[in-house]
């Protein structure tokens, strides 16, 4: 928005991001009950991305076409190429590595990224 739009709004609200806990809801939430989903690591991409929902969203919408596509389950590539995508969409800049996933020995016994 231009300044000039901006100084003629009486009030502007501020929504905040959610917190890793949420967005840990949220992407656990996002998915239909009979989505095919493989191995998607919920704690990662909470901790990694500091989204919002309606991002989330997105992505999530995103990456079911990628799979679609695929011929089949949602994988966390589909989710990471998804969120590349917003990101771009967002005029984010991203660092290298973000969205490359933790190798299995930075995981706890859970299974868990930390």
């Amino acid at each position: 928005m231009d300044d000039a739009f901006v100084r003629r709004l009486h009030f502007t609200v501020e929504f905040p991001l959610p917190d890793v806990r949420d967005r840990r809801r949220i992407w656990r939430n996002i998915w239909p009950s009979n989505a095919p989903l493989r191995e998607l690591d919920f704690d990662f991409l909470a901790k990694r991305f500091a989204i919002s929902g309606g991002s989330i969203r997105n992505i999530a919408l995103g990456a079911a076409f990628l799979a679609a596509a695929d011929g089949g389950s949602l994988t966390m590539d589909h989710v990471l190429d998804a969120t590349r995508r917003e990101y771009q969409k967002m005029g984010k800049i991203s660092v290298e590595g973000e969205f490359e996933l933790l190798p299995a020995t930075a995981q706890d016994s859970t299974g868990v990224v930390s």
